[in-house]
C-alpha cells in the first residue's frame, strides 16, 4: 500500500467521517465523540459516502497486516482481537471473519444479512485494531486515513467535506 506523502496534500483527511475516523484512531474519544455529530452533514439518517471511507480504510489495513503477517489465520486474526475487546462491544466473529476475508479477495462480497450500521462497526473495529498493532503513529494514521478518503471517491463516492459542529 502506497501511502500519500504530506508533501502531496494538505494536512489530512479533509472529509467529516476522515477526521472523525482519525479520532478514532488516534484514541481520541473526545474528538471522536464530537466529531460523530457531524457525520451526513450533522443530521440524523444515513448516506452511503461515509461508510464508503471506513470500508477503503478498513480494505486497506487488512492487506497490510495481512501481507506482513501471511502465517497469521484470519480465525486467529479474529479471536485474538475478540479477546482485546469489552465483550458488550465485540462484533460478531462471523461478520469480522466475512468482512476480512472479503477485503483479502477471499469471497466475492460481505454477507448481505450484516446490517450497515454493524458493518460500519466492524470496518471501524477491525480498522482500529490492525492500526494499534501497526503501531501507527499520528501522522502515518493522517495518511492512511486520506488515502482511504482519497479511495473511497475514486470508487465514486461523495464523503462530504469537514465542517464545525
Amino acid at each position: 500500500m502506497r501511502s500519500t506523502p504530506r508533501s502531496e496534500r494538505s494536512g489530512g483527511p479533509r472529509t467529516s467521517v476522515g477526521l472523525w475516523l482519525r479520532a478514532g484512531l488516534r484514541g481520541d474519544s473526545e474528538d471522536y465523540r464530537r466529531l460523530a455529530r457531524t457525520l451526513n452533514h450533522g443530521q440524523k439518517g444515513w448516506n452511503d459516502d461515509e461508510p464508503a471511507v471506513v470500508a477503503a480504510a478498513c480494505e486497506m489495513a487488512v492487506r497490510r497486516f495481512f501481507a506482513t503477517y501471511r502465517h497469521v489465520p484470519v480465525e486467529a486474526f479474529v479471536a485474538d482481537m475478540l479477546e482485546r475487546i469489552a465483550k458488550e462491544m465485540a462484533p460478531s466473529p462471523q461478520g469480522m471473519e466475512a468482512v476480512i476475508r472479503a477485503a483479502l479477495n477471499e469471497n466475492s462480497d460481505v454477507p448481505l444479512d450484516i446490517k450497515r450500521g454493524e458493518l460500519l462497526r466492524i470496518r471501524g473495529a477491525i480498522t482500529a485494531n490492525i492500526t494499534d498493532i501497526l503501531k501507527l503513529n499520528a501522522d502515518a494514521i493522517d495518511d492512511f486515513v486520506a488515502e482511504a478518503e482519497t479511495v473511497a471517491i475514486s470508487r465514486g463516492y461523495d464523503p462530504p467535506p469537514a465542517f464545525a459542529p
